[in-house]
């Protein structure tokens, strides 16, 4: 019954403004997960989310498909002799959607929304460097003295409290995008839960935003709308159909299987799915964005770092890598391949040590009162085909530290359940780097963030990492994230084994799709 209604309704959108003439015929279709519920550019998390907005909005910079930055609604800027003082030159002919200029007070005023002290931005942290915004957002000046200022229409200008090698590169992701003050406050607390509620200065914006599809359409007003070919892009959000929600058996309908029967032209895929995809004509697109760690919950036994650590010295790391399936590369790299620095260094790891893990392993327990090591469990997912590889962890354990683990594999909503919960003692942890740099992956361990499931806090950590963003020399700054990187593993918080690519299938006469920053990009993009 769902995957007729479904069908129903795709029949019933060629009435709706997606349209079912040529618009449609050259749209890009593509399905997700869960519902976009958000788009306020200063606190949306989600990747959706920051995907539409990094099609629908333009900041002064953005980076390109290799990493480079390059101009966006910047024509030029400046940096002072001391790096402190960044002044950007807007273009002349940016236009909000609705017609209005874009000026250098939008950014002005979104750059001061990151920093209200009653509802800060989740990424608050990453823009501390602009002078008075530690202040600001502690309540002790107002948010008009944070060091950004709109010298007129067309110029402005950001003060540093100290100079930042990577402030250009937090300039170019989705928090720094412009909001157009006035608009926003005629929106009474409404700005970004609906199409009403939202204006938009990039290549698309959004001509439809339902429970079923969010749709983007070529903005007319975009500087460059010339170079935008593809008419519009549609996210769908209803044509899946699963298992559990499935009346009968051949209701389900996967996003795999709406790609292949032509229905979609981007569909995100799995290894495994490779093989049968190219055979079906599909370019692939991929970046390798994620890394699976083994981690420890900071609870019980596991909360003392020496039991941590014993755990690591017992395992023998030269087994890994033959143990892992042909989809996962070995690393010793928290950090993914995308989101490294160059000349940033692998952390040293050491392993395969019985006598000191053992040593290590008694030093812990006395420090704890325990006579000897309770049982943990050792949490993974079905799906991720590594069950060989965990085997191989708990007889390590269990020769070198006489320590026994139950493994337990779960299907993967289950295990997304519980490390989103903090369910777990050790877990193979995939994470995924959200945003650019080191830090799009290191920030996740800062204290109090909601991405750090393993419960770590460590103000050293914490400054290490948040430092980074304040050094002026990249050197320092790598420096400061590589120093952050071995923390976590003396600190036996996690250890990184495997990394893991991201692959995206077009369909036959999809093209100039890319990845920017982590996210597709649409600007290029065409279908025939």
């Amino acid at each position: 019954m769902r995957k007729w209604f479904c069908l129903l309704t795709a029949l019933l959108f060629c009435l709706l403004p997606v349209g079912c003439g040529e618009e449609e015929s050259k749209s890009i279709r593509l399905d997700f997960t869960g519902q976009v519920t958000n788009l306020d550019p200063q606190f949306v998390t989600d990747e959706t989310s920051r995907t539409i907005l990094s099609n629908t909005f333009d900041g002064l910079l953005r980076q390109t498909e290799d990493g480079t930055l390059e101009p966006a609604c910047a024509e030029s800027y400046t940096i002072s002799a001391d790096g402190r003082v960044y002044t950007f030159i807007l273009r002349d002919d940016l236009r909000w959607s609705n017609g209005d200029p874009v000026t250098a007070n939008d950014f002005v005023f979104a750059l001061r929304r990151l920093f209200h002290p009653q509802v800060p931005s989740p990424y608050a942290g990453e823009y501390l460097a602009i002078e008075g915004a530690a202040e600001v957002l502690a309540g002790q000046l107002p948010q008009e003295s944070l060091g950004a200022r709109a010298l007129d229409d067309r110029t402005l200008e950001i003060t540093l409290t100290q100079p930042s090698a990577l402030f250009l590169q937090r300039l170019a992701a989705t928090p720094a995008l412009p909001c157009e003050e006035k608009f926003f406050t005629e929106t009474k607390a409404r700005y970004g839960l609906s199409v009403n509620a939202l204006l938009f200065n990039g290549p698309y914006e959004i001509s439809s935003w339902r429970e079923e599809q969010v749709v983007l359409k070529k903005n007319s007003r975009y500087f460059a709308e010339e170079t935008v070919v593809c008419p519009q892009v549609v996210f769908y959000s209803s044509r899946v159909v699963t298992a559990e929600e499935a009346e009968k058996p051949e209701d389900v309908q996967s996003a795999r299987d709406l790609f292949l029967a032509g229905s979609a032209d981007l569909y995100k895929a799995s290894y495994e799915e490779l093989e049968q995809l190219e055979g079906a004509g599909a370019q692939i697109l991929s970046v390798e964005n994620t890394v699976w760690m083994l981690a420890f919950r900071q609870q019980g036994a596991l909360a003392e770092p020496l039991v941590r650590r014993s755990f690591l010295q017992a395992v023998d790391r030269s087994g890994i890598s033959e143990r892992l399936p042909e989809q996962y590369r070995f690393t010793d790299s928290c950090v993914p391949q995308n989101n490294l620095l160059e000349g940033m260094d692998d952390p040293t790891i050491s392993s395969g040590d019985t006598q000191t893990a053992r040593e290590t392993l008694l030093q812990g327990l006395s420090l704890l009162e325990l006579e000897k090591m309770p049982t943990v469990t050792l949490l993974l997912p079905e799906s991720a085909g590594l069950t060989d590889l965990a085997g191989y962890y708990q007889r390590q354990w269990m020769e070198n530290l006489i320590v026994y683990v139950n493994l337990e594999r779960v299907s993967d909503s289950e295990y997304q359940s519980r490390i989103a919960s903090g369910d777990f003692d050790l877990a193979f942890l995939a994470m995924e780097a959200e945003g650019q740099g080191p830090g799009g992956m290191l920030e996740s361990f800062l204290s109090g963030s909601s991405r750090n499931v393993v419960g770590y806090e460590n103000p050293d950590y914490d400054a290490l990492v948040t430092g980074a963003l304040e050094e002026d020399q990249m050197e320092d700054t790598i420096a400061c994230y590589e120093q952050a990187q071995q923390m976590l593993l003396d600190q036996g918080v996690v250890q990184p084994f495997a990394a893991q690519s991201t692959y995206y299938a077009l369909g036959q006469g999809t093209s100039g799709i890319t990845l920017e920053g982590g996210l597709l990009s649409f600007r290029s993009a065409s279908r025939y």
